[in-house]
């Protein structure tokens, strides 16, 4: 097995199988490239290649935290996130399992009077 036409490196992280399959363990961003798997015999030899992109994950930088608040008042919500900058992204809110909407501006109340939406680092990065 070749990755960018070279020998693969003695690595842990990779793992060939005697029926062909090459595993890689705990992706990192340097594995992106090409990899090349030949098979050969005394007649021939055809080599196919597969491209490898390593893509951040998602995080929840800051999550928002639960509170208890009385009638009347407000809340706010806060969730910061990051994102892979290549993939397009979104944060979303629910309520029991349906969708709010997205209000943009953090001084106004969502659909309910006692839950208000923020987005933080959200679209855009």
């Amino acid at each position: 097995l070749d990755r960018e036409g070279k020998t693969v490196l003695q690595d842990e992280r990779f793992f060939p199988y005697t029926n062909g399959t090459l595993g890689i363990r705990d992706l990192q961003t340097n594995d992106t490239g090409h990899y090349f798997c030949q098979a050969a015999n005394d007649q021939s030899n055809v080599t196919i290649v597969a491209n490898l992109q390593v893509k951040d994950a998602t995080r929840i930088m800051q999550g928002p935290r639960s509170a208890i608040e009385k009638r009347g008042s407000r809340v706010m919500f806060t969730c910061q996130a990051s994102f892979d900058p290549s993939l397009q992204h979104s944060t979303t809110w629910r309520r029991d399992a349906l969708d709010l909407q997205e209000l943009g501006d953090s001084d106004k109340c969502g659909p309910s009077p006692n839950l208000g939406l923020v987005e933080g680092g959200g679209k855009g990065g």
